[in-house]
């Protein structure tokens, strides 16, 4: 079992805070793999109704991102900050559809209606175990300190620090394969559009914020345990995509 003393070693000297960075990147790809959701998604062998189960519990935490970028901003103290603080306005002002892009909540509840939910139901739906343990542990490193909110929700739960691919091919893929509309999968388009811009930017902050022994610690400790709850998270979420798969097979024979 890994314990949470056993994540990360305190008082310790500081790493360059580079190779510091690539080497909890490097941690988190062994951890982590290809996402079993995606990854049971591309085979094509996925149903709407298991994509639908994917689409509610990404719901809370669509809702919970603006408030993990409120928390982040909250520490700001002084004038060294300030790019810190803008850059997550404007990211708050994103997901949230002041500008740039529609409310993200919004285009994920268009998603799962073409899943064939209806929108009261993926909201008032309590989520799965593992996602509520997701969102409460982002909540918790969020309100700790700087480098531990950055640790947990840029860097373990949206890759900053570390360019993605993934969204560039997800909205697509699910027009081609499962017949999503432009509309369906506009919750991918949008992210792609912003996606390398703020990757870059997330990477300097990571970098700002890793500069002490004291501060990697922190850091660090957020980032992995994070990490492990969002690897529990996905693998509870594609298992119950690939039963609930199962039981319709097995009902229509």
């Amino acid at each position: 079992m890994v314990t949470f003393e056993k994540l990360v070693s305190t008082g310790r000297k500081a790493e360059n805070p580079e190779q510091f960075v690539h080497r909890l990147f490097e941690w988190r790809s062994k951890i982590m793999g290809g996402s079993e959701i995606w990854e049971y998604i591309m085979t094509g062998k996925a149903t709407k109704e298991s994509i639908g189960i994917y689409a509610r519990e990404g719901y809370p935490a669509a809702l919970g991102n603006p408030r993990w970028i409120a928390a982040m901003s909250s520490f700001i103290e002084d004038s060294k900050d300030r790019n810190f603080f803008l850059r997550m306005s404007e990211n708050y002002g994103r997901e949230t559809g002041l500008i740039e892009t529609p409310n993200h909540v919004e285009l994920l509840l268009d998603f799962a209606e073409e899943c064939g939910l209806k929108r009261d139901d993926v909201v008032n739906a309590i989520p799965h175990a593992a996602t509520i343990g997701m969102i409460y542990t982002m909540d918790w490193f969020c309100r700790r300190s700087v480098e531990e909110a950055i640790g947990a929700f840029p860097m373990a739960m949206e890759g900053f620090g570390k360019l993605q691919t993934e969204q560039h091919r997800h909205g697509a893929f699910m027009k081609e394969m499962y017949g999503f509309t432009d509309k369906g999968t506009k919750f991918w388009a949008v992210h792609e559009e912003v996606e390398r811009r703020d990757a870059e930017a997330g990477e300097s902050f990571v970098l700002q914020y890793a500069q002490s022994g004291e501060q990697q610690a922190r850091l660090e400790r957020a980032f992995k345990y994070s990490t492990l709850v969002i690897k529990q998270r996905n693998v509870a979420i594609a298992q119950l995509m690939k039963e609930t798969d199962a039981r319709l097979v097995g009902a229509r024979r």
